[in-house]
């Protein structure tokens, strides 16, 4: 494998993680108001309690299915790789029952969609391991975090598409943002399918010749070991906490954006873009900083 990280590389199979990122992105700013929104006005009419129901049911769905399928992949053997195949399959369920909530949505069946979307979270979670396992799999030790903030900016893309594609959509029809970003997905996926080539990358993978970026990614990794042995609970508390946080702004702040900020469907996804806008100014200099000061101290 040739010195240093190969960009190109990491940006395909990045794609694994973007249209993730896309998903995710539609799903946060255009559900919540598709649950509490009027029948007239294409929604389904539910209490926020209801909704809030709703929007944690990927998050419970996740608690079981993560571990789960991560585990499968990890095991898996194949002429196309570990990953790959869950990437694939996953990736091609998840668009077709989302095309049939959209559909549901359009024709007002209720139970269908409900049974849809139900699908498309599982779907999602089941896939969503390999999808994130990938990189790491395919970069060398040492250059695992600048591919990670590769990753990162790619993700922050991704989500910054799926927003303009509910800005654009939502006043056309809810239906028409869940075809919109299943479009997205295939292109997204059919780049991927042409080409990473998982099990031919991972058969030649080698560690790097730079020996001092190894010998700094060991240390990384020793220091890292004995940080989280010591700090287990309190680091699993923290990412509980996060992202408990995290899915209760995102779940909401559609909806905050409409009936607190009194913003219209063509500017209620201006919070959001103002906080990927602050994340893609962040991503490199924390990337950097990680580098220097060590993840634990920042």
């Amino acid at each position: 494998m040739k010195k240093g990280l190969d960009i190109k590389k990491t940006l395909t199979i990045s794609l694994a993680f973007a249209w993730i990122s896309v998903f995710s992105s539609v799903y946060d700013a255009v559900m919540p108001l598709i649950l509490t929104a009027a029948e007239a006005d294409g929604g389904l009419a539910l209490n926020h309690t209801m909704k809030g129901l709703v929007m944690a049911a990927d998050n419970i769905l996740g608690v079981f299915l993560l571990p789960l399928f991560g585990w499968l992949s990890d095991r898996t053997k194949g002429k196309y790789g570990k990953r790959t195949p869950y990437i694939l399959i996953g990736s091609a369920f998840s668009v077709i029952f989302w095309i049939i909530a959209g559909l549901s949505l359009r024709f007002n069946i209720s139970v269908l969609f409900f049974i849809a979307l139900a699908f498309t979270l599982a779907v999602n979670a089941a896939y969503r391991p390999a999808g994130l396992s990938l990189l790491p799999d395919l970069t060398p030790i040492a250059y695992r975090r600048k591919a990670n903030a590769i990753t990162q900016i790619m993700s922050i893309a991704a989500t910054i598409i799926g927003i303009l594609l509910v800005t654009l959509l939502t006043k056309f029809g809810y239906d028409i943002v869940f075809y919109a970003e299943s479009g997205v997905t295939l292109i997204l996926l059919a780049v991927f399918v042409l080409t990473v080539r998982e099990k031919r990358w991972e058969t030649r993978l080698k560690l790097t010749d730079d020996g001092n970026a190894e010998e700094e990614a060991f240390a990384d990794y020793k220091v890292n070991r004995r940080y989280l042995k010591r700090n287990r609970t309190l680091l699993l508390l923290s990412v509980f906490f996060f992202y408990m946080a995290y899915n209760g702004l995102v779940s909401s702040l559609s909806n905050y954006a409409i009936e607190v900020l009194n913003l219209d469907k063509s500017r209620f996804t201006v919070p959001q873009l103002l906080c990927l806008l602050a994340a893609s100014l962040a991503a490199v200099p924390a990337a950097r900083l990680s580098k220097r000061f060590r993840r634990k101290n920042l």
